[in-house]
């Protein structure tokens, strides 16, 4: 199958409204499938919704331009298939990493890889910009070369700073603020940090075993590391730190960790 210039290669995930190939270009002569794009699902019974999906990952592409934040070389979002192409990320979903690398990866490492995902949270919420949808599934990790990648834009939406909307969003179940599910509380950049604390309180519950032990003994650093995911992760949203502040944070427990690693050597 062939989309604009672009030959479908092999499917990497199907999901409501899209679907996602790696892709050839018709137009080069290397025969390696280098790119990526990203389709309304011809089947979509909602195509306006879908393509609304794929002109948010587009606007914010346009906007912003950071190393960890995905994005994208061609589009048309106005031919019988609307399509997105992306450089192909080389790594392993978020998920993946969760559940069979994890506990290979040691403290100052999975540092740096937090540390990058506030860094483009901070960027897009410096344009009151919400991601909407931070999760396992939208972040590639190349462990290789220590770096992670915030994909799929398709609920993120621009917030007033000065009129704190009470309408409720999609998301992921499990990663999702609680305020997003219902009740009274405002929805607001403050849902994103969420989202990261949950997916970080993960990513570090598996320093307890494996190669990372030995920087278990630094008990400042654990306690100031599991206080800043729980601030993350409160239940109402005006009790949670900036992106700024957990960046600054971040990079606090990212030298105290370096330390720790050069005294124990």
């Amino acid at each position: 199958m062939q989309i604009g210039n672009w030959k479908l290669a092999k499917c990497i995930t199907e999901g409501r409204w899209s679907r996602v190939y790696t892709a050839f270009s018709v137009i080069q002569s290397s025969n390696q499938a280098d790119y990526v794009v990203k389709f309304v699902d011809p089947k979509s019974t909602d195509l306006n919704y879908a393509k609304n999906m794929l002109n948010r990952e587009l606007a914010c592409s346009k906007l912003l331009n950071h190393p960890s934040l995905i994005a994208f070389l061609d589009a048309d979002l106005d031919c019988e298939t609307p399509y997105l192409v992306s450089p192909k990320i080389e790594g392993d979903g978020m998920s993946v990493v969760l559940k069979k690398f994890a506990r290979l990866v040691d403290l100052g490492e999975k540092l740096l890889l937090f540390r990058q995902l506030c860094d483009v949270i901070k960027l897009l919420h410096a344009h009151q910009i919400r991601h909407g949808d931070l999760s396992p599934d939208n972040i590639i990790v190349n462990l290789k070369e220590l770096k992670a990648t915030i994909t799929d834009l398709g609920l993120a939406e621009k917030v007033d700073p000065f009129h704190r909307t009470a309408s409720y969003s999609a998301g992921t179940v499990g990663y999702i603020a609680p305020e997003c599910l219902g009740g009274t509380d405002p929805i607001t950049l403050s849902a994103d940090v969420y989202s990261l604390g949950v997916i970080m309180a993960e990513f570090f519950g598996q320093l307890q075993t494996g190669v990372v032990s030995k920087y278990m003994q630094n008990v400042s650093l654990k306690f100031r590391l599991q206080k800043l995911l729980d601030s993350m992760t409160r239940t109402h949203p005006l009790n949670r730190p900036t992106i700024g502040e957990v960046y600054d944070q971040v990079v606090m427990l990212e030298i105290q960790s370096l330390n720790s690693g050069r005294a124990a050597a």
